[in-house]
């Protein structure tokens, strides 16, 4: 504990309580009213101990860190040199050691260095680097306490160093990655020349090695005009074993055009999402058509579908993408994100059209979801939309539709795909546990003129009494939602 002597009994860092409970004996949420479980399990005992939220990251250089340095304004690419952190009083303002002025002659330095040790790579704040890339990224760093790290320095300014990248003959946007482990990203700016919205622009992160990859962190970035800031997932099959432990925390991402501006398949552990702003991303110029309009962050395959609870979206505000603000089909923990200007707010789960994925688990509670609309090629304006899954959805609100058709808005959407009820090949075929069940209770929906949708076209939902639905304010009124649509009609 903190300090039990004198009675405070929060858990800290490292305690064994943490993750060592079952929640099928406990609480939904702790005493403080914090969720319960926060990230992985349970944890034992009346505090639900949540690891760094809101945090950031400290750097702490190791006895053997060496580092590079990168100043367009300062530098040398003649005399610079990788440097012993422990011959630097202050790693974040050096005084006498010379950096590099282009960002390939310091990353040639870099790649000298021995891998899988703790060494950086630091770019001047204030300064600005045109047409240059990292290229493709090798680097590990010792361990997940020992990063590897990419970030900036000079604390006299708080203007992030900003990388301009243009297209090369090697590879799209700031940097691709053929596999590598413990590396943490902050405190960077990294903007496309080439605007993405054709459908034809870079990737600022490519990140899908061939063997196992782990321990990324993404902190305190601002990615801008890329047609993805984001693709990361296998490049084979299978998926499992090959990236786990990823980290966007405290990141904006705008402007991303063509595609989804995060997306991510076939990772495992954890995925954390918390902090970010995400905004104006996802539309293509000159296309209307539903394949064009992207999202903030797809969060795709997982193995096969995660049940495995370490899929957390908290403390997001995500504003106007073309489609849909996030899409997590391995479902998880989506709590205290601002959503607004979307066709979905937030989508969980998946159709099962391979015939063998198992349902989700997803908890979205404290989420504020404003502004629906639909488009001229799409009917959506949907608030939360959930398939095949165990959902419980509490203490949201769910406000304002602005699409132009009466009534097509629903602040609640739950499918049961077809394969589910109606296909004996599927293993999970009449199988109770696989079919979409939860718990609607203490949300606000205002203004939305639409009822929440039970199916989709041809595909019925078996049950709707399977989602239960207790002390809501629905409209103005509270009720326990009785008034429901059902397809087919």
């Amino acid at each position: 504990f903190v300090d039990w002597q004198n009675l405070d009994f929060h858990l800290k860092p490292g305690s064994p309580a943490i993750d060592a409970g079952d929640i099928a004996f406990g609480p939904t949420e702790d005493f403080e009213g914090d969720s319960r479980p926060c990230e992985g399990g349970a944890d034992v005992g009346a505090d639900e101990y949540c690891e760094s939220v809101g945090d950031w990251t400290t750097f702490v250089p190791s006895i053997d860190t060496q580092i590079v340095y990168i100043s367009d304004s300062l530098g040398s690419d003649a005399t610079c040199a990788a440097y012993l952190a422990s011959g630097i009083s202050d790693s974040f303002n050096p005084t006498s050691q010379i950096p590099c002025k282009t960002i390939s002659q310091a990353k040639a330095i870099y790649d000298a260095l021995p891998n899988n040790e703790p060494h950086w790579l630091l770019f001047k704040a204030g300064d600005t680097w045109n047409g240059q890339s990292l290229g493709l990224w090798g680097k590990s760093g010792r361990s997940a306490d020992e990063p590897a790290i990419v970030a900036s320095y000079d604390t006299t300014t708080t203007i992030q160093p900003k990388i301009i990248t243009g297209p090369t003959s090697t590879f799209s946007g700031a940097m691709s990655s053929a596999g590598a482990s413990f590396l943490i990203f902050a405190d960077l700016h990294v903007e496309s020349s080439y605007s993405g919205d054709d459908g034809n622009g870079e990737r600022a992160f490519r990140w899908i090695p061939s063997g196992t990859s782990e321990s990324w962190i993404f902190e305190g970035m601002h990615f801008e005009n890329f047609q993805s800031a984001f693709v990361i997932g296998s490049s084979q099959a299978p998926w499992i074993g090959q990236i786990s432990d990823l980290t966007l925390r405290n990141n904006v991402i705008e402007g991303s055009g063509g595609e989804n501006a995060v997306y991510i398949t076939g990772v495992n552990g954890l995925k954390l999402f918390e902090g970010n702003i995400f905004y104006d991303n996802g539309y293509t110029a000159g296309h209307t058509n539903g394949n064009y309009r992207g999202k903030h962050v797809y969060l795709d395959n997982e193995n096969g579908y995660g049940v495995d609870g370490h899929t957390i979206f908290r403390n997001n505000i995500f504003v106007d993408a073309a489609a849909i603000a996030f899409q997590s089909r391995p479902g998880g923990d989506i709590t205290n994100n601002y959503v607004e200007d979307h066709g979905i707010g937030i989508s969980v789960g998946k159709h099962d059209q391979n015939q063998s994925w198992p349902r989700v688990n997803a908890l979205i509670e404290n989420n504020v979801v404003l502004h629906l609309t639909d488009s001229e090629d799409q009917n959506l304006g949907y608030g939360i939309f959930a398939e095949n899954g165990d959902i419980t959805i509490r203490k949201n609100i769910v406000a304002y539709f602005d699409g132009a058709v009466p009534l097509s808005g629903r602040p609640l959407h739950f499918n049961e795909d077809v394969y589910h009820w109606n296909n004996p090949e599927n293993p999970f075929f009449n199988d109770p546990n696989s079919h979409t069940v939860g718990d609607i209770t203490q949300n606000t929906i205002y203004s939305v003129p639409g009822k929440i949708r039970y199916g989709n076209g041809a595909y019925p939902f078996p049950d709707p009494e399977q989602i239960t639905k207790t002390n809501n304010f629905f409209n103005g009124f509270a009720t326990g939602f009785p008034t429901i649509f059902v397809y087919p009609t």
